[in-house]
């Protein structure tokens, strides 16, 4: 018979789709916002640790989630063993 009762299916979590891997297209310098490529657009990102470090163009980072109503992305970068 008809599922009239049938539940929806629930739409992820909006932190979920701002987590995964980018790659730094303007460089993110230490405590400033740089610019990153992830999942087919540009997006504002800094890093999302209080350390000195820059992140150089083509690095790899780890998006880890998002701050602001205008979403910078938080980044950290991804160490390749």
């Amino acid at each position: 018979m008809f599922n009239w009762f049938k539940k929806e299916k629930q739409n992820p979590s909006p932190i979920n789709e701002f987590q995964g891997n980018a790659i730094v297209s303007l460089v993110i310098r230490p405590h400033r916002k740089g610019q990153v490529y992830f999942r087919g657009g540009w997006w504002t990102a800094k890093c999302s640790q209080d350390i000195d470090i820059t992140l150089e163009e083509e690095e790899l980072v780890e998006v880890l989630g998002f701050e602001g109503e205008s979403i910078t992305l938080l980044v950290k970068p991804i160490v390749l063993q």
